[in-house]
């Protein structure tokens, strides 16, 4: 997800795109924190995601 696709998406698919980025990354979390999950390389990825839908968004309000 990079942020030229994020600006194109409106501010509703942009608060979808976050709630679900916010339970993936919580699932994904509570799975690294268990042993589950090995791959904290996905996790900060998805971490970042989640900052880059923040960014857009507001830069959404701004305008």
């Amino acid at each position: 997800m990079n942020m030229q696709e994020l600006a194109q998406l409106s501010f509703e698919e942009l608060s979808v795109k976050l709630t679900n980025a916010r339970q993936e990354l919580f699932a994904m979390a509570q799975n690294v924190a268990t042993g589950k999950e090995k791959n904290f390389a996905q996790l900060k990825g998805l971490r970042g995601d989640v900052a880059r839908i923040f960014t857009a968004i507001k830069a959404k309000e701004a305008k």
